[in-house]
């Protein structure tokens, strides 16, 4: 699958619509953690995803963990297709483009 990594901004209407579906089937439907999902966190990451038959079906967020921007953290990882090898595509894929796009020296 081919990687899409997009800042908020750039998304499209559809792509954040499937992204925030696919983030609540797992998290809240899957995994029953019940908080508040859109922290605001989202506007300032990159959002890395795969897309199929266009609904997004593996998924991270990542952005700066402080100011000096030297520490980049990953978070909302999620797969709808478990036990396909689709996560490790998704991790391995991501870290090459947030190297490229955010210019980190670590990630967490």
């Amino acid at each position: 699958m081919n990687l899409i990594a997009k800042k908020f901004d750039e998304l499209t209407t559809n792509e954040l619509y499937e992204i925030l579906k696919a983030r609540a089937e797992i998290f809240i439907m899957e995994q029953n953690i019940h908080y508040q999902d859109m922290d605001n966190i989202d506007y300032e990451s990159l959002h890395c995803f795969f897309v199929e038959d266009n609904k997004v079906v593996a998924y991270l967020r990542a952005f700066y963990q402080n100011e000096n921007k030297n520490v980049v953290k990953i978070g909302r990882v999620l797969t709808l297709k478990h036990g396909k090898g689709i996560g490790k595509d998704l991790m391995e894929q991501s870290i090459k483009a947030i190297k490229s796009k955010m210019g980190c020296k670590k990630y967490v």
